[in-house]
């Protein structure tokens, strides 16, 4: 797990280790993101190591990809303009569950506040997810660090539900 997805996962955001991680990122104006394409998205899963994956049922503004340990989890652009890009991206894993109580949501959701956790019960599938705006500029780095998060809340969250 990353320094900057540590701190994400951790609270309050103010303490130093987490100041001199955010600072270790910090990009010029120039180079922060206002808007993303889907080819912009490719890069992000391959600047981390990871696979894409070929999803034939996936929306065009979305993308999968496979972490090193195997999870899956999709990058999508949201609020999208054809002609700027998306204005929003929204990183989610999955992992295949059986019925969780609504109790267990709630505490993960409670417990692990840097994502946001749901049920889907029409796939069975516990959702993990975090958007990521990108209004006023995100540094590159900072979109993998937000994969991190997304990624290193899984066992947190999956700690959590299956208690």
């Amino acid at each position: 797990m990353t320094r900057l997805a540590a701190c994400i996962l951790s609270l309050p955001l103010f303490l130093t280790p987490c100041a001199t991680a955010i600072a270790a990122i910090a990009a010029p104006q120039s180079a922060l993101v206002r808007a993303i394409t889907v080819d912009q998205l490719r890069t992000i899963p391959a600047a981390l190591g990871h696979a894409i994956v070929d999803k034939p049922e996936g929306s065009a503004d979305e993308i999968t990809a496979r972490s090193g340990d195997g999870q899956e989890y999709s990058l999508r652009g949201a609020l999208c303009d054809a002609a700027k890009g998306c204005k929003v991206v929204v990183i989610q894993a999955w992992i295949d569950h059986s019925p969780i109580a609504p109790e267990r949501l709630n505490e993960a959701n409670l417990n692990v506040a840097a994502v946001s956790t749901v049920y889907d019960t029409d796939q069975g599938m516990l959702r993990i997810a975090r958007l990521v705006i990108l209004e006023g500029g995100v540094s590159r780095a900072n979109l993998g660090a937000n994969v991190d998060a997304v990624l290193s809340a899984v066992p947190a969250v999956l700690q959590i539900v299956d208690r």
